[in-house]
């Protein structure tokens, strides 16, 4: 059977496969062949698989004929998505009717948002701005989404609203900012309502959304991410960790047997901070620093002035290291001033947009295991 569902997926990617070997991965370069003789002789084993028991199966095959524009099983495609038992098939059916530019798009798209699956449902509404409904439909349908659905039909809505012709004038929006300034918009919806509003290309909302931000935030920088609170991918976040380029992650902070040491190993980091705890390390890592990563000057009643590295810092004392002295517990009672110096960690927020931070603070919130 794997062997089944790998020659169906090869057969899908024929005309174009990756430049990578899917064997070996060797570099083959770029290979571009001619779709027609592959669709003549793989389309009825594909309509086959269509109908087998086996999920992976039908899943191969209704993406290969989206990959190879096999219009002619349109109609069949959009069976599956009305009728297949899994949703992942269903999805697939939509995006391969939309990879071919489907004479029955418009009805599937129509379908896919009555869809008792959520996920079909967001994956309907994504594609809304490419059927032929008038504007004023549309904007209807996306409006009534936004107030009445779920949160990842709200996100997907205001994100489809935002990439419509000339949203920027539309009367919508100050409805929806009115919602976020009284508090009534989800905040899971926050970083959707942004991303949206920047599509829109209009100065006049992006100016009135910033400002309606910074009155959210209420003088405290962080707050502007706070729709990063919110769940968001796990697997986008790993992969934000362990691979991402920009941030870095990985290289500073050590996870079970993996990574480095110049920040605070993280196994087990869910159990000591909460998820607002996790956002404001990220996106102002000076605010709070680690016990054991960072420097701090302290001036106690008397006028004594000490310095060292913070080793722990207690309800009623912090401990103390400078150099090759003992180490210092003195309690917060005897503290005139104290004041931290700068973590060596940039804030996130220069580095990844809201969405990543969200789907990073979603991942870090899982490590639990010590």
């Amino acid at each position: 059977m794997p062997l089944r569902k790998e020659a169906i997926a090869a057969v899908g990617t024929w005309a174009k496969p990756s430049v990578l070997d899917r064997v070996d991965g060797r570099n083959r370069g770029v290979v571009e062949r001619d779709p027609s003789l592959i669709r003549e002789i793989s389309k009825n084993e594909l309509v086959a698989q269509l109908n087998s028991k086996t999920m992976d199966l039908r899943l191969e095959s209704t993406k290969a004929m989206g990959k190879l524009a096999m219009t002619e099983t349109e109609e069949l495609l959009f069976e599956k998505l009305k009728s297949d038992p899994a949703t992942t098939v269903k999805v697939a059916a939509l995006h391969s009717l939309k990879m071919m530019n489907s004479s029955v798009l418009g009805k599937a798209i129509a379908q896919a948002m009555i869809d008792k699956d959520q996920e079909l449902r967001v994956a309907g509404l994504s594609y809304l701005a490419d059927t032929d409904l008038p504007k004023e439909q549309k904007v209807a349908l996306l409006s009534e989404t936004i107030q009445k659905r779920t949160t990842p039909e709200k996100q997907t809505a205001l994100l489809t609203l935002g990439g419509l012709p000339e949203s920027g004038q539309l009367k919508e929006w100050e409805i929806i900012l009115a919602q976020f300034q009284s508090g009534q918009l989800p905040e899971a919806t926050w970083i959707e309502l942004e991303e949206a509003i920047k599509a829109t290309k209009s100065t006049t909302l992006a100016s009135s959304f910033e400002s309606l931000l910074e009155e959210k935030s209420q003088g405290e920088p962080w707050k502007k991410y706070q729709g990063a609170l919110a769940e968001g991918s796990v697997r986008n976040g790993r992969g934000i960790f362990f691979e991402n380029q920009t941030a870095q992650c990985i290289r500073c902070h050590a996870y079970d047997d993996m990574g480095g040491n110049a920040g605070p190993r993280l196994s087990g980091i869910a159990n000591k901070l909460s998820r607002e705890e996790l956002l404001i390390a990220l996106v102002e890592p000076s605010a709070r620093l680690a016990p054991g990563f960072g420097m701090i000057a302290v001036e106690l009643n008397s006028g004594e002035k000490l310095n060292g590295t913070l080793l722990a810092d207690n309800p009623d004392s912090i401990v103390l290291k400078d150099g090759a002295e003992p180490e210092k517990t003195i309690l917060k009672s005897t503290i005139k001033t104290s004041k931290t110096a700068m973590s060596s960690m940039p804030p996130m927020g220069t580095l990844l947009s809201k969405r990543e931070i969200r789907d990073l603070v979603s991942f870090l919130s899982t490590l639990n295991q010590d």
